[in-house]
């Protein structure tokens, strides 16, 4: 459709969008940025996908009721095939607005997201700064980052963190479902609103901001 070629455009504008900040690079310097930006879609895209598709499935296999609310979505969007009439099953290709229509089946692979995704952030210190992190239950400490270091921070401290997550080591399929006004749920670490809790990389991005 139209609206799903406008946001692969968005999406690839985004890709060159570094370029403008690099200044003018030469057509070589370019092509290696976009072709590690490519390596690391291609990488991100394998390493999550398979992973998130097996476990969702697993917990679909074992909680009835996630797997009927699942159903139904899909059910809405399939279209109806008479097997009696021995008509093939059609390929379905679903279009974004239908994709984040159903929101159970989003809200699954979400938590599947929070619990089994796996990746790292690396950020390059900038200043001297001084990060607190609290330590078991009470403790903080405080960590002296001079300028030049680099942070590399496990996204799935944050998505096992009782702060931020009710009973986080429980498989919650619908965790991330909105209410019945539509409001989605939020959650919050240290007082600060996170966007995006179940996100690989996004969530400890803001936790180091004021590196920036």
């Amino acid at each position: 459709s139209e609206d799903d070629q406008r946001r692969t455009a968005v999406f690839i504008l985004l890709l060159y969008a570094p370029l403008v900040f690099l200044g003018t690079p030469s057509y070589q310097q370019a092509h290696i940025f976009l072709c590690h930006v490519d390596m690391a879609t291609a990488w991100a895209s394998v390493a999550n996908t398979v992973p998130t598709g097996f476990w969702a499935s697993f917990h679909l296999t074992r909680d009835k009721a996630a797997l009927s609310e699942v159903r139904k979505e899909l059910d809405g969007l399939l279209l109806p095939v008479d097997s009696n009439a021995g008509e093939s099953i059609p390929a379905m290709i679903f279009s974004l607005d239908e994709l984040e229509s159903m929101q159970c089946l989003d809200s699954v692979i979400q938590e599947t997201s929070r619990m089994y995704s796996e990746s790292i952030t690396a950020r390059d210190v900038v200043d001297v700064f001084v990060f607190e992190m609290k330590l078991g239950s009470d403790e903080k400490k405080r960590f002296w980052l001079e300028k030049g270091s680099r942070v590399v921070l496990l996204s799935s401290l944050l998505h096992y963190d009782k702060d931020v997550f009710e009973d986080p080591t429980s498989f919650c399929w619908n965790r991330f479902l909105p209410d019945a006004k539509g409001a989605r749920p939020t959650f919050r670490k240290s007082g600060r609103l996170l966007a995006q809790p179940s996100a690989v990389t996004c969530v400890q991005a803001a936790s180091l901001q004021s590196m920036k």
